[in-house]
């Protein structure tokens, strides 16, 4: 009797190890291992966030030197609309005065010089196109070239045709100014 209730007591303790074993099992395929990949899951989200956050940040950095980078290029732009830009009308005069006189001071009277007037409103500007035709002497016309260089107004040389002459040297001078309109800048 004895060796039966031995026997009946290790079938009763195998038993509990058998249902403590599924309980175990069950424990871990239905609570531990699904805790462990949310947890996983979840780290992976911490790192992917991070890296998300890292890269935000770097989009804000650039972002932040561009608008550096454009209030810069605006604050040249009104410097140069203030300080090298004259009006208009203003600016017309003093075009047509300088020019007469530093063709003067290469003994330059009488040329037919062509202006044509081009409004640019997207920039508030106004372009005088002119057309110079001079006849004279290398070194004249090089003391000509620049003095429009180095002018009051701004003055931009867009090109130089050479023609022909058996004395002098005859070009014509394509040049723009540009002047702003009332209310730019």
């Amino acid at each position: 009797m004895e060796k039966l209730k031995i026997y009946i007591d290790k079938y009763k303790i195998f038993h509990i190890a058998i249902v403590l074993l599924i309980v175990n099992l069950a424990y871990i395929m239905l609570i531990k291992n699904p805790q462990e990949q949310q947890l996983l899951n979840l780290y992976q989200n911490i790192k992917d966030k991070r890296l998300q956050l890292i890269q935000a940040e770097n989009y804000i950095k650039e972002l932040n030197e561009r608008l550096i980078r454009m209030k810069e290029s605006n604050d040249s732009l009104k410097k140069f609309y203030t300080s090298v830009l004259k009006n208009r009308t203003e600016g017309i005069v003093s075009l047509r005065k300088e020019l007469a006189e530093l063709l003067r001071q290469v003994n330059i009277f009488k040329i037919d010089i062509n202006y044509n007037h081009n409004s640019i409103e997207k920039y508030n500007l106004h372009e005088v196109s002119i057309t110079l035709p001079i006849e004279n002497s290398y070194a004249n016309i090089r003391k000509f070239i620049n003095s429009v260089e180095n002018s009051k107004n701004f003055i931009v040389i867009n090109g130089v045709s050479l023609t022909e002459s058996k004395q002098q040297l005859k070009l014509e001078i394509k040049m723009s100014a540009f002047f702003k309109e009332y209310g730019a800048i």
